[in-house]
């Protein structure tokens, strides 16, 4: 799902800049933000217990990323982590609820 930036922000959004290595969302926490890459590239992870890194998909500029967990109460099952320097945009889960709502064709 790829949602166009001004879209975006006339619901609310604002963007950020991550920095190499930072993680923006992290396993086994509660989904309340929908993210998009805007400049970047970034990781959905997760360590296993040997301390290996299993990397589940890239995500590079104008794709979201994680947005499947918005759907549910369930919790993140990967982290994400910015491989680059990068900017992203982001939405509250509600906002992007309604804004799913306003404009049931981004479906």
């Amino acid at each position: 799902m790829v949602i166009e930036e001004s879209l975006l922000v006339s619901f609310g959004a604002d963007i950020i800049e991550l920095k190499k290595t930072v993680y923006f969302f992290m396993r086994a926490l509660y989904q309340s933000i929908y993210f998009q890459v805007k400049i970047g590239c970034v990781i959905l992870t997760n360590n296993q217990q040997e301390g290996k890194e299993f990397i589940h998909s890239l995500h590079h500029s104008g794709e979201c990323v994680g947005e499947t967990f918005l759907f549910s109460d369930r919790l993140y099952a990967a982290s994400a982590v910015a491989v680059f320097k990068c900017t992203m945009i982001r939405l509250e889960r509600n906002k992007f609820h309604k804004l799913l709502t306003c404009d049931p064709a981004i479906t």
